[in-house]
């Protein structure tokens, strides 16, 4: 995977063909376009080229703050959720802006994902303790249900949490 504007991409060339072909996601959509050459390097200029284009097009128009991003997220989910559901992608979302502050939704990268889940498993201090496994994969899944709606929303161009691999982790046996 190359990365090019924020957007993540990557060249193949299918078996019956020798043209070049570029993969991406844009607005929570995978595209697949052909770049017409056999030439590696081409390809590779000819799909910056291209990204470029559609990121000057396709970048959201909507600027909103993580704070009104959350508020009117919130807001969304508390006619949709059960109390309870929301309460819990509220305390996502505290505990994934208080690990770091982001001025802008569209800063977020799959390494700040990475760091931010090493964080929960790692944390420490006085009434806080690590996060379980299990517990940190549950907040990840959330942040990423939460971050495709801001997909759909056109706020941010990719969802950062797609790109990251939920823990592994031993299921302990039950003793009878």
């Amino acid at each position: 995977m190359s990365q090019f504007n924020g957007i993540e991409f990557s060249l193949r060339r299918r078996d019956d063909t020798k043209n070049w072909f570029m993969d991406f996601y844009l607005r929570g959509r995978r595209l697949r376009v052909s770049l017409k050459t056999s030439d590696k390097n081409l390809a590779m200029l000819k799909a910056r080229a291209m990204l470029s284009r559609y990121v000057e097009h396709q970048l959201p128009t909507t600027s909103l703050s993580v704070k009104e991003f959350e508020r009117r997220y919130l807001e969304h989910v508390g006619a949709r959720l059960r109390p309870r559901t929301v309460t819990a992608h509220k305390a996502a979302l505290q505990h994934f802006f208080t690990f770091r502050d982001f001025s802008n939704l569209s800063a977020i990268t799959p390494r700040d994902v990475d760091e931010f889940m090493t964080y929960l498993l790692n944390r420490s201090g006085k009434g806080v303790k690590p996060m379980a496994p299990v517990s940190v994969n549950t907040t990840v899944r959330m942040l990423r249900q939460i971050f495709n709606q801001a997909v759909r929303w056109e706020v941010v161009v990719s969802n950062p949490f797609n790109m990251v691999r939920l823990l592994k982790f031993q299921q302990p046996e039950v003793r009878v």
